[in-house]
């Protein structure tokens, strides 16, 4: 758990605080650390807890940048990986969405033209947050005609986001909603808490690694002298 993490570094912390005051010590020790340092790393990878951790990161952050609550955040961008669309698509797309939203909204004659026949209004756009606009936007969309889509697709995500999110928009809005629902009850999602810890575990990990990395300069910074003299 975490605080056996906090504990390991804590020891580490204090190994590292021997060796500084150390005069002289062998060489395998700069070895040892080596094989600890990759030791650490590799269970975190093989224990999934490295990715858990960035990924939680990657939640809150992102979610915090857009607006959105972190479990909604992380049930969409679930659905979205189901249509091939990673976090990142999905952010800039988003962000792309939120700007040309807020052109459609003051008017801007080229958006408005391509949502033509959509019913399609300002007011449906006005204080909705980015998965609600992508919502009203993907249901208004979805009523044009085939070969009206694309225009209004990139009209609003841009060539590149409309490639990501396209497929996802067109499968309609109470799929997308039926299937973050999915994921939630499946337990895809993490709460709030576990995102939480495992944004604190991501922390802990780096100060792991930090207290490593000085072991082996200390450890270096002992041999350097002797090594001179060679």
């Amino acid at each position: 758990g975490q605080k056996d993490v906090k504990n390991l570094t804590g020891m580490l912390s204090s190994l590292r605080d021997r060796f500084m005051n150390l005069g002289s010590t062998l060489i395998w020790l700069d070895r040892l650390v080596l094989a600890l340092n990759r030791t650490w790393a590799a269970i975190g990878e093989t224990l999934g807890a490295t990715r858990v951790s960035e990924n939680a990161r990657d939640f809150h952050n992102f979610a915090q940048m857009l607006g959105l609550g972190v479990e909604e955040f992380q049930a969409f961008t679930i659905v979205a990986g189901q249509f091939d669309a990673k976090i990142r698509d999905v952010v800039d797309a988003f962000m792309q969405m939120e700007e040309r939203s807020q052109a459609f909204i003051r008017g801007d004659k080229t958006i408005v033209a391509t949502m033509k026949g959509s019913g399609l209004t300002a007011l449906d756009l006005k204080g909705k947050d980015v998965l609600e606009t992508f919502k009203v936007l993907s249901t208004a969309i979805n009523k044009l005609p085939d070969s009206q889509r694309l225009t209004a697709l990139q009209s609003f995500f841009g060539e590149e986001g409309s490639r990501q999110l396209g497929p996802l928009s067109s499968a309609g809005v109470d799929r997308i909603v039926a299937l973050m629902q999915e994921a939630k009850d499946l337990g895809a999602v993490m709460s709030e808490d576990q995102i939480k810890a495992a944004r604190e575990y991501n922390v802990q990990m780096n100060r792991v690694q930090m207290v490593f990395t000085a072991v082996g300069n200390n450890v270096a910074r002992i041999f350097m002298p002797a090594l001179k003299k060679v």
